[in-house]
């Protein structure tokens, strides 16, 4: 045979890598290269996994941020709304009240000038109008000359001269007046409601003023009170 002719005994791994022309050592460090390679390509393919997940983890984030602010401004928009309707309501109400007082007051002077009666009976038929009517904490009658001639209760202003210069001004107007809220010298925060007191011949008598505590209990608080308070201050 071949082998027994030459006398050799040539192994058959070396007559691959003959044939392969790579020697046992070039061979392990073909295999480690590949090896390297295939180690590379799981890190590439962690990281990729890692990128997409994060970038799909931020989607969804912003996503529901988009969605939360869209809808607190449409909430804090609705809010707006309903508090501007019911502000707007609130302004109807109050001024149908005011509207009902001056009716009031003028009704009340008229028959006061028409009626002319005694002292006494003056101040009981103011007393009584200012309990039935609810809108008013006090009420006065002021002169001519701005001396207070009648108040219901009793203020201990009786027979002085009143020179607060919102009833000064309903004085002179000697015509149907709101007043500004104002601090009076009694130091009360109040509005006054003033009708002029005209006799039939036109003359002029004074004013019949009414004057409503805005830090107190009437009426008009009741009416404008109805209203539903919220932890953060708005109304509904």
């Amino acid at each position: 045979m071949l082998g027994e002719k030459s006398g050799d005994h040539i192994p058959i791994y070396q007559v691959r890598g003959k044939t392969d022309g790579c020697s046992a050592a070039e061979e392990k460090g073909i295999m480690e290269k590949k090896s390297g390679v295939w180690t590379q390509g799981i890190k590439l393919s962690t990281v990729v996994g890692w990128l997409s997940a994060f970038i799909l983890l931020s989607s969804a984030i912003m996503g529901s941020l988009v969605n939360y602010l869209n809808g607190r401004d449409a909430l804090a928009a609705q809010t707006l709304r309903l508090n501007q309707y019911h502000a707007g309501e609130l302004a109807r109400i109050g001024g149908t009240a005011i509207r009902t007082m001056q009716k009031s007051l003028q009704e009340t002077a008229d028959y006061a000038t028409d009626n002319p009666a005694a002292p006494e009976m003056n101040r009981r038929n103011l007393e009584y109008f200012r309990k039935s009517n609810g809108f008013f904490n006090s009420l006065i009658v002021i002169d001519e000359k701005a001396g207070l001639t009648y108040n219901t209760p009793d203020l201990g202003l009786t027979g002085q001269k009143i020179d607060t210069p919102q009833i000064v001004k309903a004085l002179s107007l000697k015509k149907p007046y709101l007043s500004s809220p104002y601090i009076a010298p009694t130091g009360r925060y109040l509005v006054t409601v003033s009708q002029p007191l005209l006799a039939r011949d036109g003359s002029y008598h004074g004013i019949l003023s009414g004057s409503i505590y805005l830090e107190e209990e009437n009426r008009l608080g009741e009416i404008l009170g109805t209203q539903s308070e919220k932890e953060d201050g708005s109304y509904y």
